[in-house]
């Protein structure tokens, strides 16, 4: 056996002996250890630009509305938070947001701010869908109780480029009325955002981001290119309005430097790689769904016969006329959709009945379809349309959206609606290009068109840990609500805005971490 306190003893008297050595060694030589100085090419530096304070201006991407609502979470993981803790490290001072103190937020401001954030929740068949929390009351639009003064960010939720500079943006009597720019303005009706960035800017501001612009086009996506919902900004209006406000701000001080970021390829967001364009699905063997679609295609035969009719009596283009019937079978099906960028049918359908060929009764119930077809893969349909798909019209249990009866054009993108939106954010995107580059001294270009291009087309990996264009928690850019990032998304954001910063003004500004941030939470039970 072994003598275990014998060990212990020799083991402590091995430690004493190894101590004396080293003491000794110390004493005899008399040297000292010097450990080697950090490389000075390697130290975090501002390099040429000053972020001592740091001011943000843009809109609801800069103010860090998340998952269709403003609040708490979503508010202190905006992208110029993020920016500001890596800004401190190089010298950067405190960085102030109007804090709206909401844990939900507002997500219907016309509804009495009874919902909340989106949320990913399992429904009662155990799939995982979307809906809200429960609303904050308005808390969130409250008004800002800190100070003015003393703000950095001036973010505001919805926030076109006129808007920015337009006092009616505070005005609550004004239809371009923003309770988000409200809560927090110098002076309602009479401040602007811009005015008030700008201000603060010229109170010892060293350095800002100007991101505006996205909301002069992704509104009228959004809305499927409805013009009743919402409009495409004018070039005209655009341009000047862009100009006007770059200046002011550089106006403001002439010693700060900065970022402006231009428009991402708005039909590129997941809000419109969601929601597929064949969703419509009839399982084979199941009895119900085979009884509807012999009767879908039984009220359908009415529809193709008269388009049948107008190409061999009206001439009308064969083509055409093929593209719009319907069928349904087993499996996957397109939606049936309204695509405005159809001839209207109404008076060769009105030639039908004149000529005796349908009756008055047939002819009425073709009024629906006159500018109906089935999507293909070249639409894009909203994610908004997921709650609209599959219900009945005025409730009705046989007039189904997207099925029978037509997705309205606000649920739709189509090709005609898309290539205009992607021409209208090119033009835009031209003149930021040119605002940058006439004080290339003082601004680098974010082009957040690419990010977004690459990342949709390519992903990403963050330390091993992927990131992607989607909404579907754990590896998503997007928040739930489809259109902007969550928190991993803008530290993704901030990281790419740092490698420009550091580029352009030969700073070392550390990168962050975006896997520290939260992205979409995994769906929970409802």
């Amino acid at each position: 056996m072994i003598n275990v306190g014998v060990q212990q003893q020799k083991y402590k008297h091995m430690k004493l002996n190894i101590l004396k050595l080293l003491s000794m060694a110390a004493l005899v030589c008399g040297c000292s250890y010097d450990f080697p100085e950090a490389d000075p090419s390697t130290l975090p530096t501002a390099g040429e630009a000053d972020f001592a304070k740091y001011i943000s201006i843009g809109n609801s991407l800069t103010a860090g509305y998340m998952d269709g609502a403003f609040y708490t979470r979503g508010q202190s993981n905006s992208f110029p938070s993020i920016l500001a803790k890596q800004f401190a490290l190089v010298g950067g001072g405190e960085f102030n947001q109007p804090d709206v103190n909401s844990e939900t937020g507002c997500y219907d401001i016309t509804g009495g701010c009874s919902k909340g954030r989106l949320y990913f929740a399992y429904d009662s068949d155990g799939d995982a869908t979307i809906v809200n929390k429960t609303g904050d009351g308005g808390a969130s639009l409250a008004a800002y109780s800190g100070s003015k003064t003393a703000l950095n960010n001036f973010g505001v939720p919805g926030l076109t480029i006129q808007a920015a500079l337009a006092p009616q943006t505070g005005d609550n009597t004004s239809q371009f009325f923003n309770p988000y720019y409200a809560r927090f303005a110098s002076n309602p009706g009479t401040s602007t955002p811009i005015g008030d960035a700008s201000a603060a800017l010229a109170n010892g501001g060293t350095f800002f981001s100007f991101w505006l612009g996205n909301n002069d086009a992704i509104l009228y996506a959004i809305n499927g290119g409805d013009p009743a919902k919402a409009t495409l900004t004018s070039v005209v209006n655009f341009q000047a309005a862009f100009n006007a406000g770059l200046t002011t701000v550089l106006d403001a001080n002439a010693t700060a430097k900065g970022i402006v970021g231009n428009i991402p390829d708005v039909t590129s967001i997941a809000y419109f790689h969601t929601v597929g364009w064949n969703v419509v699905e009839f399982e084979a063997g199941d009895p119900v769904a085979e009884g509807t679609i012999q009767l879908l295609n039984s009220n359908f035969a009415g529809f193709n016969n008269a388009l049948d009719a107008i190409v061999a009596y009206l001439g009308h283009n064969a083509a055409d006329a093929a593209r719009r019937k319907v069928s349904y079978s087993t499996g996957a099906n397109p939606i049936l959709i309204a695509d405005e960028s159809l001839t209207d049918l109404s008076a060769e359908f009105d030639m039908l009945k004149d000529a005796g060929a349908i009756t008055a009764q047939q002819r009425a119930a073709l009024t629906p379809y006159v500018q109906a077809r089935p999507a293909t893969d070249d639409d894009l349909i909203t994610l908004s349309a997921s709650t609209v798909i599959g219900t009945g019209v005025g409730g009705s249990p046989t007039i189904i959206y997207g099925v029978s009866y037509p997705l309205p054009d606000m649920y739709v993108l189509v090709p005609t609606e898309i290539e205009e939106i992607k021409e209208r954010v090119d033009t835009f995107n031209d003149i930021i290009e040119a605002g940058v580059a006439a004080h290339s001294d003082r601004l680098a270009l974010i082009d957040a068109y690419s990010i977004f291009t690459d990342l949709k087309t390519n992903g990403a990996s963050i330390n091993g840990i992927g990131l992607n264009a989607s909404l579907q928690p754990p590896y998503a850019f997007f928040s739930a609500d489809g259109i902007h990032p969550n928190g991993r998304g803008a530290a993704y954001m901030a990281n790419k805005m740092i490698t420009i910063i550091n580029t352009k003004f030969n700073a070392r500004v550390p990168l962050t971490n975006p896997n520290d941030y939260p992205g979409n939470d995994l769906p929970a039970t409802n």
